[in-house]
């Protein structure tokens, strides 16, 4: 199939035409290919050529029209750029970073380069919370906090932490440190095991 044809050359006129321009050139057409006009034996002729005229001036009418027909046409500058590809990039951060905060470099591989984007981690956060998004050419990165293993887990309000006891003690308090401090002594009624 043909590609269609350029607007701006069945009008006769350039690119850069004024509104005016085009209108004046579009009208000076259409009176000329007029299929009322045509003799009897060029009719069919003079109705399509006609029809493209007035097709090609629908595009091209006014600012607005001509930008969509940019935005449609294969090869045009003005053209629509693809959608976005979204690249989830996981960042594993200690329980430490997510409640004091810190800020941490995500590792992003794309396309054989290998660069460092470095990402704010705000007081709060929790694993699977999406810290950053960024558009990297035609990529939308995303980065979604990972919790690294540790001594401490987050699972939603609580903070857990694993503490071993011999079997053969029996505490009648315990003292565990905590991110950043202590945790007041717990007896031994509130701890869950």
């Amino acid at each position: 199939s043909r590609p269609p044809p350029c607007p701006y050359k069945e009008l006769g006129v350039t690119k850069t035409a004024s509104d005016d321009d085009i209108k004046r050139a579009y009208k000076a057409a259409a009176l000329k290919l007029h299929p009322d006009k045509a003799p009897p034996n060029k009719r069919q002729t003079y109705e399509a050529k006609f029809k493209r005229v007035n097709a090609a001036y629908q595009k091209v009418r006014d600012a607005d029209a001509r930008r969509k027909h940019a935005r449609e046409t294969p090869g045009s500058p003005f053209r629509a750029p693809p959608p976005a590809q979204e690249l989830r990039v996981p960042l594993r951060v200690s329980v430490e970073d997510l409640l004091r905060g810190a800020t941490r470099y995500a590792v992003i591989s794309s396309s054989g380069f290998t660069f460092l984007l470095p990402v704010k981690i705000e007081v709060g956060m929790r694993p699977g919370d999406i810290v950053d998004r960024k558009a990297h050419g035609d990529t939308i990165l995303t980065v979604v906090l990972e919790q690294k293993p540790g001594l401490y887990r987050v699972d939603g309000e609580d903070l857990h932490r694993s503490a071993w006891l011999q079997q053969w003690s029996k505490p009648t308090s315990l003292r565990l440190r905590a991110p950043g401090g202590r945790f007041p002594f717990l007896g031994k009624d509130d701890v869950v095991v």
